[in-house]
């Protein structure tokens, strides 16, 4: 069907500079931050099967990413392509080096991973995870089951448990360990009694220890990451994304 959509694609290649801009990260990094259907005049619409996401299992923002695609029931009309666990010597992962070329011509940073592709324009829609996660979360046709992974009451306490453990994971494990000690009894989430965004990173933060953590999780933590890892979205990300590629 992608080659049928010329038409299509075009519109979306016009209208995605303006969606799609470039700024420099860390290590030479170009961080894109493309939406999915955040405006009018966007080219990136949320349809199916148009958008591929570029994982890797070591990482932890990539098993947000992947958890949340489970979670919202798009692992039908979202493919992954799984990458090495590792980049690839210089620049990152070279796989990566058309869809970085075709979206900032003569770019020559770092080719970084995760990254939400756009399968019309051959571009890259975003490379920043946070807003990945958002916008399967929200912009996509989500399954029945799907949670609210961002509810309007905890937006602000999910956002902040996000940057906190982004930033500094020591002192999120530290605060997750004492919000689940005073919830208190089976089946409390970090931030209320439902799963939400904040659940996610913290099983990635715990999960996947690249982000460098000193000290260990906390029993309550230790438990309640179990208990997550039980989940069948859970449950396949931690198998390190192997049923979740293509």
């Amino acid at each position: 069907t992608l080659s049928t959509s010329a038409t299509l694609s075009t519109s979306a290649s016009m209208s995605m500079s303006a969606e799609t801009v470039p700024s420099e990260g860390a290590g030479g990094r170009g961080v894109f931050r493309g939406r999915i259907g955040c405006r009018d005049g966007s080219g990136f619409h949320a349809v199916p099967h148009r958008y591929r996401l570029h994982l890797v299992p070591s990482c932890p923002s990539s098993l947000r990413i992947a958890v949340t695609r489970r979670l919202m029931g798009l692992h039908t009309t979202l493919p992954v392509t799984v990458l090495p666990p590792a980049p690839d010597a210089g620049h990152g992962y070279a796989s990566l080096g058309g869809l970085y070329e075709a979206t900032r011509h003569r770019y020559q940073g770092t080719l970084s991973a995760p990254v939400l592709s756009d399968g019309w324009t051959g571009r890259i829609v975003s490379n920043h995870a946070p807003d990945i996660v958002r916008d399967l979360a929200g912009r996509f046709e989500r399954g029945a089951e799907a949670p609210e992974l961002y509810p309007v009451e905890r937006a602000r306490g999910i956002g902040a448990f996000e940057e906190l453990a982004e930033e500094r994971p020591d002192e999120a494990l530290a605060e997750a360990e004492d919000r689940l000690a005073a919830a208190g009894g089976d089946g409390a989430f970090l931030l209320g009694g439902a799963l939400t965004a904040a659940d996610v990173q913290l099983w990635a933060v715990v999960t996947v220890r690249r982000y460098g953590t000193r000290g260990a999780a906390g029993p309550r933590v230790t438990e309640h990451v179990a208990r997550l890892g039980a989940l069948p979205a859970f449950r396949e990300a931690a198998r390190g994304l192997a049923h979740l590629g293509d």
